[in-house]
């Protein structure tokens, strides 16, 4: 367009009588300008092509970077993840086969494993002091003598030990829904006092031992393992050492997670005794009748009639306070109730 433009100027300068010679020789001048104009914006189109070819493959050159630097970023968290898990199964495997002589390994039906913790006979103070927090009238404390030691599960019966003996694919119905048992490692839960009594009948009779639900008094003596604080592992938990309603703290002020279902056992630590999960998860029947304390006692068998059958350790969808080492409830032995599972225990094992 420039060029045409001087062209015009031009033809209107020679129109009035210059020559012909002048005219032609402006024309050529013209013609070379007009191409070295041409020639100059087409580097500058090459340049543009060349600047986009080279801004391209520089932004492709940081998306491949980028890509790099996320690939091995989720290669090093997954090394880390795997790291971890790796410490805590050999933290768990250390845990189960220290004190080896207090650990007893009962093969079930099917190659299951169901761990058993050695608990020595000893005296302790079972209920809380009028000076704990969060305490209830029924959790009066008083001596407590056990003459004999017993093994007790290490952990609540899963779902899949609770496969290996009774067999199928379980199903219960509940007043809180329907349970099936997936997730195995899970403990066992709305199972009714009654349901436990079946399948620790079929391991005695698979054993030849007598294995039962835990006296009251086991349950608590195994739970504090030697402590005396409202939890094995000290005087709060807002659902950080233990699966309960971690919103309802214990102990602190700061609220805490929800898993608003069971976990996997041997997720939290274990106590000081190497049994875990007394705290929280599920809430445990125990063998008794629900009634008040007596006195002093030797070996508590609990009240000799009732209604109801105690539960202890609260579990996942109960208050903080309700997982204390000296809480109790209790429910009818033929209800099953979400979040209430079980494990056994058995005196007569022998001890080496």
């Amino acid at each position: 367009m420039y060029a045409d433009a001087v062209w015009n100027t031009a033809e209107n300068l020679f129109s009035d009588g210059e020559s012909a010679f002048g005219r032609m020789e402006f024309a050529s001048a013209i013609d070379a300008f007009h191409g070295a104009i041409e020639g100059f914006l087409q580097s500058v189109r090459t340049a543009e092509v060349e600047r986009k070819r080279r801004e391209h493959a520089e932004a492709e050159c940081q998306k491949r970077a980028e890509a790099e630097r996320k690939a091995r970023e989720e290669e090093r968290k997954r090394r880390e993840h795997e790291e971890v898990g790796r410490k805590v199964r050999l933290e768990r495997e250390r845990a189960c086969h220290e004190r080896k002589a207090d650990v007893k390994i009962l093969t079930l039906p099917g190659g299951e494993e169901m761990c058993f913790r050695w608990c020595p006979p000893g005296t302790f103070m079972m209920g809380s002091p009028v000076s704990e927090n969060g305490r209830n009238p029924d959790e009066r404390q008083h001596r407590v003598s056990l003459t004999s030691g017993f093994w007790i599960g290490s952990c609540p019966v899963t779902k899949r030990q609770w496969k290996s003996v009774m067999g199928g694919v379980f199903s219960v119905k509940c007043s809180t829904g329907e349970y099936r048992f997936a997730d195995e490692e899970n403990p066992a839960e709305a199972v009714s006092w009654n349901d436990c009594r079946k399948f620790l009948r079929k391991i005695s009779n698979m054993t030849g031992l007598k294995f039962s639900l835990p006296t009251e008094a086991q349950w608590e003596y195994a739970c504090r393992a030697g402590t005396s604080t409202p939890f094995s592992f000290g005087t709060a938990l807002n659902g950080d050492k233990a699966n309960c309603n971690g919103r309802y703290p214990y102990g602190c002020h700061m609220k805490g997670p929800y898993c608003a279902a069971t976990t996997a056992v041997r997720t939290y630590p274990a106590n000081p005794w190497g049994i875990w999960d007394m705290h929280g998860n599920v809430g445990e029947w125990c063998n008794d009748w629900y009634g008040p304390y007596g006195e002093e006692a030797q070996d508590p068998l609990g009240a000799i009639s009732g209604e109801l059958k105690v539960i202890r350790g609260g579990g996942w969808v109960r208050h903080a306070k309700d997982c204390r080492s000296a809480s109790r409830w209790c429910v009818a032995p033929d209800k099953r109730i979400g979040a209430v599972g079980f494990r056994p225990v058995c005196v007569f094992w022998g001890k080496e």
